[in-house]
């Protein structure tokens, strides 16, 4: 089936992937293809889920809380995101568990009107802050927060949220708990040229993590 694409995307080898998640691990210099645009990272792993920032270099939620955010490695992946407004590094393991990866972008060439890509956000879990973790006062990054959900999941986001930020006042003057959290995301459409025509979503990609009020990493 030949299909007509709405995006742009780069295969990644294992060894650019590979060489991603040490540098992650590290710090120090990015690798030659990681530029500016990149500015978020988000990592699940065995162990837990890890969230990073650019901010000169990229600073991780593992250097905070290790016991709660995992130090990213290539053994534990099960896949990791490296994005920003223009583009997105994927890397994953196949079914061999060998490390494959890519980078999702804009189509380089005007796009048809039905090709346009949609907007949208999802919600991240946590609808409160926490200022401490096992008893604990938590010392994060600037621009850090502890989420955590009823249920006792925990995660440290690269984004500023008030405590205000997790409370909505409805209609009657009731207040109640909300997810304030968002991953901004990208869907790019293609079309099946065998097909009917029918457009349909090929590739999501994250772009960026900010508030439902619209606060990013300092604000």
């Amino acid at each position: 089936m030949t299909a007509t694409l709405g995006y742009s995307v780069e295969p990644v080898n294992a060894d650019r992937a590979r060489e991603v998640i040490e540098w992650l691990r590290r710090g120090g210099d990015a690798p030659e293809f990681i530029d500016d645009s990149y500015r978020f990272v988000l990592g699940t792993f065995d162990d837990g889920i890890v969230w990073g920032r650019r901010d000169g270099r990229f600073i991780l939620s593992s250097e905070a809380v290790p016991t709660v955010s995992p130090e990213p490695t290539v053994e534990r992946l099960q896949d990791i995101r490296v994005f920003g407004m223009e583009k997105e590094l994927m890397i994953w393991k196949d079914g061999d568990h060998d490390l494959v990866g890519r980078i999702l972008a804009d189509a380089s060439e005007p796009l048809p009107p039905e090709l346009e890509p949609i907007d949208g956000s999802c919600i991240v879990n946590g609808r409160r802050r926490e200022t401490q973790i096992d008893g604990e006062d938590v010392q994060l990054p600037d621009g850090f927060t502890v989420i955590a959900d009823d249920g006792g999941s925990i995660q440290i986001v690269p984004c500023h949220c008030d405590t205000a930020d997790f409370e909505t006042t409805l209609g009657d003057g009731r207040t109640v708990a909300t997810w304030p959290v968002r991953l901004q995301l990208r869907h790019h459409l293609t079309i099946d040229n065998n097909s009917d025509g029918t457009v349909r979503i090929a590739a999501t990609r994250l772009r960026e993590l900010r508030t439902a009020s619209g606060g990013g990493p300092h604000e």
